[in-house]
């Protein structure tokens, strides 16, 4: 008995100490070959067996992810469908409900050509998780797409694996698939709704709230970070788009008008085949004015002297 004892009293400070599984504390025991040689009864058999699944469970509770909270996010969308008013994450069995709260209704039935999406984004130091609701509306024809990606491994959802209710849409996660949620980490919430084929400022819908957490101040909800109407993670994107496409158009542009003027300088001054100074100029850029500067030349007087006919003898 002191032997079953000390085994336990072992089993239990590595417990305590890491996370130990049923694989590890075979491995121990088998280690120090203690049973079959000095276990004589079944009934320390029996109660050893029973100690492992009472070791086993608790190894099994002890890693388990526990994440509980509820935030809010004030009315700062002009579509109720997509405005933000709270979100959190609840314990359910083996499940964590993460779980979106609008103030209109979770819309799942976007017009024909439109894009309806919820997203719940967690950012931890030791991996990155990502659950996402999409609703697409094509040629009338509208589709689900839901699933849970941990890191770039992505998990398709089925109808059993989300719940929509008026407004609030539930994901309910494994919590073994969040075992390896950092001490400290940050949930960005977000809803979408667009136009699937062909995006504009006018059709974007965006709401986007946030919760951080870490182990010496807790959880704090974040405040948005767009002003109202309507906040949009995909304007600034398509804000930028648009501006580097006019900068690249007014590039494009300045340089036509550099080569047109090198062409015609080129003509001026009599140079040889100024069209080519033209595209040396435009697909140079740069390097090609200073190269055409370079080799410029005024040719024009040196033709003349050379037309210039010889005096009579």
């Amino acid at each position: 008995m002191a032997l079953l004892f000390e085994i336990l009293l072992k089993l239990i400070r590595g417990l305590l100490l890491s996370d130990i599984s049923a694989i590890k504390i075979y491995k121990y025991v088998v280690k120090h070959n203690r049973l079959g040689d000095n276990v004589k009864n079944e009934g320390m058999l029996l109660a050893l067996a029973m100690v492992l699944v009472v070791l086993l469970g608790f190894s099994g509770l002890a890693s388990a992810v526990s994440l509980s909270f509820q935030a809010t996010d004030p009315n700062d969308t002009t579509v109720a469908d997509f405005d933000i008013t709270a979100f959190g994450a609840t314990p359910s069995g083996n499940n964590i409900d993460f779980w979106i709260q609008v103030r209109g209704q979770i819309n799942t039935n976007p017009d024909e050509g439109y894009m309806n999406a919820y997203v719940i984004d967690i950012y931890s130091s030791n991996e990155d998780y990502e659950m996402a609701a999409f609703w697409i509306n094509y040629q009338g024809v509208t589709q689900s797409i839901v699933w849970f990606e941990v890191g770039d491994n992505v998990n398709y959802l089925s109808s059993s694996d989300y719940t929509v209710s008026g407004n609030k849409l539930m994901f309910h996660i494994d919590s073994s698939l969040l075992a390896n949620l950092g001490d400290e980490y940050q949930i960005i919430v977000t809803t979408v709704h667009t136009e699937s084929s062909s995006p504009s400022l006018g059709s974007i819908h965006t709401d986007q709230a946030e919760y951080d957490y870490n182990p010496q101040s807790g959880g704090t909800s974040g405040g948005n970070e767009n002003p109202p109407p309507d906040e949009a993670i995909g304007t600034f994107a398509i804000l930028s788009g648009i501006g580097l496409m006019i900068c690249s158009v007014i590039w494009l542009i300045v340089w036509i008008l550099i080569a047109i003027w090198a062409y015609k300088d080129a003509q001026r001054k009599c140079m040889d085949s100024p069209i080519i100074w033209f595209l040396v100029v435009f697909f140079l850029g740069i390097i090609g004015i200073i190269i055409y500067l370079v080799l410029r030349k005024d040719k024009c007087q040196q033709q003349q002297v050379a037309q210039v006919p010889p005096p009579p003898s």
